[in-house]
């Protein structure tokens, strides 16, 4: 590969500099623009995969935090190794999580498991997520 892109290029340095510069530099742009569109939408796709997975781990997270928080249901190491999974593949670590979620958590399972955060320890519910 190498000796033949070195003879193609040393074919082409016969040319006049004018009619390299305006044929050969115009493929060469033009394959740039190609090369920079099939890395944008490679971009796109993907991320719009893992933003995707993210929000379903979320989801899931907030599932077991709300079964956790429930006085009335069976916390089983099933659950804990689920979540310890879910947390730890999430993009967030444990303490940002708590922070993102604590408040709409509390809020869900305020009235169907009469949780309720005195009014002094409202700044540190991620704290205690994360602890969960």
């Amino acid at each position: 590969m190498f000796i033949a892109i070195t003879l193609v290029g040393f074919g082409l340095s016969f040319l006049p500099f004018t009619e390299l510069v305006t044929k050969v530099f115009l493929v060469i742009g033009w394959l740039g623009v190609l090369f920079v569109a099939v890395l944008l939408v490679t971009w796109l796709v993907s991320a719009r995969t893992h933003i995707a997975e993210e929000g379903l781990r979320g989801d899931l997270i907030r599932t077991l935090l709300l079964y956790r928080l429930d006085l009335n249901r069976r916390w089983t190491p099933r659950h804990a190794n689920a979540l310890i999974q879910a947390v730890d593949e999430s993009n967030l670590r444990a303490m940002q999580l708590g922070d993102v979620m604590s408040g709409d958590l509390y809020q869900e399972a305020e009235p169907t498991s009469g949780i309720s955060v005195p009014p002094e320890e409202q700044e540190q519910r991620g704290e205690k997520l994360s602890r969960l």
